[in-house]
């Protein structure tokens, strides 16, 4: 395949960056401030899911490089291992991991944009996911620009989004986020824990630049620099944005929600531009829908 039909560095990074940011950050916290009801102990959970992100990274990047095709987890077990293996995951891959990551992504789509627009969830979700493969279906470069340009709308939302509350937020929600007495039993609980299981999930898509690897231009140097360098700016970004959700609303306010991005632009922004801050948000869920 020539260069001009490859993908750039560029759509490698924002492809892992697109893959990894989608619902898992703007969901998880709502479920962790309940067993966990301090701020360092939280912030410290993002921080690890981002090292492990980092260790795996560095092993794809390896195999990925010694390969030198296309394929992810089919490819490296069946090559390393056994076909079986990489025939199985395969499978996997396209009946439950890519199909139901596709389904929940598009279905977020729906949800976040549900109250500008009017429109059924189901309905939005199927039109975005037509919408995305279309474009896609043009070719190697027209899915890669459209990569780039949706994953930089989205990174932009994000730093509007981090950077709000030290204007508009008027009381702030108190949360302690250094050290405290009391946090080292809590980093040693259970509920720490289990509270990494929904981290790991927000991380997931670290690889994501494997599968192209076939097609990417300059593989051997391109693909371990996409993969570090997308985990660690993701890393960065998931510890402002938790450092943000938690500096912004009391954890009474975000226990058990499963919008906290919602819950948070509500209050940053008030009803009217809370909700069309969550289009937007919805609008750059499209990039992770695009990724995957």
């Amino acid at each position: 395949m020539s260069d001009q039909k490859k993908y750039t560095f560029s759509v490698a990074v924002t492809l892992v960056i697109a893959n990894m940011v989608g619902t898992g950050v703007f969901t998880s916290l709502g479920y962790q401030v309940g067993p966990i009801p301090s701020g360092f102990p939280i912030l410290l959970l993002w921080a690890v899911g981002g090292v492990v992100s980092l260790c795996g990274a560095f092993v794809y990047a390896e195999l990925a490089t010694t390969l030198k095709r296309s394929g992810g987890e089919y490819l490296f077990l069946s090559k390393v291992f056994h076909p079986v293996l990489g025939f199985l995951s395969g499978w996997t891959s396209m009946l439950v991991g890519f199909a139901g990551a596709v389904s929940a992504v598009a279905i977020a789509i729906g949800y976040y944009s549900a109250d500008l627009t009017g429109l059924p969830v189901n309905v939005t979700a199927v039109t975005a996911i037509l919408v995305v493969s279309f474009v896609h279906w043009f070719g190697v470069k027209t899915g890669g620009r459209f990569q780039n340009l949706m994953t930089t709308i989205k990174l932009s939302l994000i730093v509007v989004f981090c950077l709000a509350p030290f204007f508009l937020v008027g009381h702030p929600s108190g949360t302690v986020l250094v050290p405290k007495a009391g946090d080292l039993d809590i980093i040693l609980s259970s509920g720490w824990a289990v509270s990494l299981v929904f981290v790991v999930y927000a991380y997931s898509g670290w690889n994501a630049s494997a599968y192209i690897a076939g097609n990417l231009e300059n593989a051997e140097k391109n693909l371990p620099r996409s993969l570090v360098l997308g985990t660690l700016v993701v890393t960065i970004v998931y510890l402002c944005l938790n450092t943000m959700f938690l500096y912004s609303a009391p954890m009474a306010e975000l226990e058990g929600q499963n919008d906290v991005g919602n819950v948070v632009a509500m209050r940053l922004f008030g009803p009217a531009i809370g909700t069309f801050f969550s289009a937007l948000f919805s609008f750059a869920l499209l990039s992770t829908l695009s990724a995957m």
